[in-house]
């Protein structure tokens, strides 16, 4: 009904159409015919004609000029019959009826009359000379002559060609106009007809052209889809089989590398096993950001999300500072809020891995001064805003180099790469997990003068200590002031203890940042101290040779806000030196290892024997079936790549025929990648362990699957 409405307006529409058509049409006909009426003079040609009169006088005035360089009888008979064929030439050009016409509408016959009786004249003396000697007498005037003649020709021609050429832009002026005017009439009755057929099958085209985009639109997307996967896919595979290449061997060298089982090594002996242990943990420290940045970027990074303590992330970052900084000169401070022990829910691991590589930049590009890291936290509630700053006193980066530090594989400076190392993905992956985490990281810089380093993250805190702030009162705490920048820091924190504490001990602060030994000037730091108590901040390695007193009191490098206030409350927590894990054994555990790799057997089997265990070994599925057909075991230690039958083939043929019977079946794997785990827990494995490990995850894979009350264990 609605469609039925149109087709009057349709009617009408297209007859107005077929009109207009008509007329277009009509006139682009007439005016075609009353251009083609107007025929072009060929003026070109004639103007041609009379130009090449210029170029036959020069050709006479060669002659005469050839004649006087070598004047001869023969010579100025060749003179004479040039000369008069160039006349003749010239003048039947210009009595060409066509030449009349063109010079009476734009010439002046009284001057071209002179000019050509000129030339007559000219020519007739040229042919009446006899001897040769009075034809070189009279040459050079002759040669005069000829030139004003042509200068006077010249600048005739000259005015007629250009009336000419004015007469012909009139016309090609008139023409493009007519074939403008032409295309605007085609174009008009091309639009009109379009309009007419897009009227009739408009409904017909529109779907027929929305169809085949949609189909193609779906082609288009289907194969590009298909090529992402198949990249992603291919890129996977790759990264999969070099971290499991990589991984393999690492497991050997960090593995057997460990300085704890060279303790009755030399000194030198054990410093190159420290060498060798380090540039394992580098390398694998690399492979994993090269498989961070491919997780993130394939999009299958997925962030934890479990309560965390900020105290729990300020202690490793205290390790992590005691463990890579060996450069003396440079000191480290941490400093945190007086509150530490606050929960927040969100991924502390990839929180702690952003300031980990922050921290392991600044280690890498300050050779003097110090290293600071602030812990700052705003708007406490859901919403909490937690700042990490990192600054120091390094090398820094220039304004132009700072565009380019959040490239992938890129450094600043390409001599920075060469003199300090590195790949260029520590902040690469930093600012993908911060915008992973919906954070901010800005960066700050000056050349040679260092480099600050802004974390925002908004995370919700769970639980924070309530303290009041209090009015200051005095305090009894001095701080050694020995004009360093040092000092103004721990003064800070002292100052805001003051708000926090109703009282304290009388102490005197000692910040130790120079290679003096603390023996030889502890009797100057009790005189100083005013009979207060030593408060001494120095490296756990000068505490080692001093005799303890209740006159003073050490708290261990780096330096760290929290703990200063807690032992100045009185509150003291244990310095890096005393925190150990009591080492287990498990006598009565039944062990089996699966492995082909014989170092990983050696691996394995020495970081089982540190645990009191000595297991059964497989070297492929096969062997690990036959002996769990005959024995029954509280662990399996499985590898997944192996000959003859991997550890997923065997994870199916002991489910199938039910060996386990109680047994915890781990996965040992240099297979990282999440989607890997994910299949290994799918097909069984009660857990993953990831090559390469060390003793302490293997004790804690025990601790945490197989400690049952059957499992006899005792502290050593």
């Amino acid at each position: 009904m609605k469609q039925n409405s149109k087709l009057p307006i349709l009617a009408i529409l297209l007859v107005t159409l077929g009109s207009a058509l008509f007329f277009l049409i009509a006139a682009a006909f007439f005016s075609y015919q009353n251009m083609t009426s107007q025929a072009m003079a060929p003026y070109v040609s004639i103007v041609n004609n009379n130009l090449g009169a210029k170029t036959k006088l020069l050709h006479i005035k060669s002659s005469l000029q050839d004649f006087l360089v070598e004047p001869s009888a023969a010579n100025l008979q060749k003179t004479q019959i040039r000369t008069r064929i160039m006349r003749a030439s010239i003048e039947n050009d210009l009595k060409s009826h066509a030449t009349i016409e063109l010079h009476s509408d734009y010439g002046d016959f009284a001057q071209l009359d002179a000019m050509t009786q000129g030339l007559h004249q000219l020519t007739s003396r040229v042919a009446a000379l006899k001897e040769v000697t009075s034809a070189k007498a009279v040459m050079p005037s002759l040669i005069s002559e000829i030139d004003a003649l042509y200068n006077r020709w010249n600048t005739y021609t000259s005015e007629v060609i250009l009336q000419v050429e004015h007469n012909q832009s009139d016309f090609l002026l008139t023409r493009e106009q007519f074939y403008h005017q032409q295309h605007w009439y085609y174009l008009a009755i091309l639009f009109v007809s379009i309009l007419i057929i897009a009227l009739v099958f408009k409904l017909y085209i529109d779907q027929v052209r929305l169809t085949r985009f949609t189909q193609q639109q779906s082609l288009d997307m289907q194969e590009a889809k298909r090529a992402a996967e198949a990249s992603a896919e291919t890129k996977s595979k790759f990264l999969a089989n070099i971290s499991h290449e990589v991984r393999t061997p690492l497991n050997a060298i960090i593995g057997l590398s460990d300085t704890d089982h060279y303790l009755n090594a030399s000194e030198q002996i054990r410093e190159y096993i420290d060498l060798i242990h380090r540039s394992g943990k580098h390398l694998l420290a690399l492979m994993n950001d090269i498989l961070d940045i491919s997780k993130i970027d394939s999009g299958k990074l997925t962030l934890e999300q479990v309560e965390f303590s900020l105290k729990d992330i300020v202690d490793d970052t205290r390790v992590l500072f005691h463990e890579r900084i060996q450069t003396p000169g440079v000191e480290s401070f941490i400093i945190t809020p007086q509150d530490c022990d606050m929960i927040f829910y969100g991924d502390p691991l990839r929180l702690f891995q952003i300031i980990s590589n922050l921290c392991s930049n600044a280690i890498k590009f300050t050779h003097e001064g110090q290293i600071k890291v602030a812990f700052t936290v705003q708007n406490r509630g859901p919403n909490s805003v937690l700042q990490i700053c990192v600054s120091d006193t390094g090398i820094g980066i220039s304004e132009a180099q700072l565009q380019k530090v959040f490239d992938e594989f890129v450094q600043a400076d390409d001599s920075t790469t060469r003199k300090y190392g590195g790949t260029g993905l520590g902040l690469a992956i930093c600012q993908k997990l911060t915008n992973l985490m919906q954070g901010t990281l800005r960066i700050e810089s000056e050349l040679n003068r260092g480099t600050h380093v802004t974390l925002s993250l908004t995370l919700p805190l769970l639980h924070a200590p309530h303290f009041e702030p209090k009015p200051p009162c005095p305090s009894d705490i001095l701080v050694h002031n020995d004009g360093s920048e040092y000092y103004s820091t721990i003064q800070h924190d002292v100052n805001r203890l003051a708000l926090l504490a109703d009282h304290t001990e009388s102490y005197f602060v000692y910040y130790h940042h120079n290679q003096r030994l603390i023996a030889n000037i502890l009797p100057t730091l009790y005189e100083e101290a005013g009979g207060r108590k030593l408060l001494v901040i120095t490296d756990i390695e000068q505490q080692q040779n001093l005799e303890s007193s209740a006159k003073v009191e050490y708290l261990s490098k780096p330096y760290v806000s929290y703990r200063m206030y807690e032992q100045l409350l009185g509150k003291p927590t244990p310095s890096l030196a005393t925190i150990t894990m009591p080492r287990k054994t498990y006598l009565d555990l039944q062990v089996l290892l699966v492995e082909d790799v014989h170092i990983n057997q050696l691996v394995a089997t020495h970081f089982l024997a540190r645990l009191g265990i000595v297991p059964d070994m497989a070297n492929n599925g096969e062997e690990a079936l036959a002996r769990m057909r005959k024995q029954a075991y509280d662990l399996v230690l499985m590898d997944i790549q192996m000959p003859v039958m991997d550890g997923l083939q065997a994870m199916k043929v002991i489910q199938a025929e039910q060996l386990a019977k109680g047994a915890m079946i781990i996965a040992v794997t240099a297979n990282v990648f999440e989607e890997d785990e994910k299949k290994y827990r799918q097909a069984g494995f009660d857990d993953i362990l990831a090559k390469p490990f060390n003793v302490d995850a293997l004790q804690s894979v025990i601790e945490t699957h197989c400690l049952t009350n059957t499992v006899k264990s005792r502290t050593v």
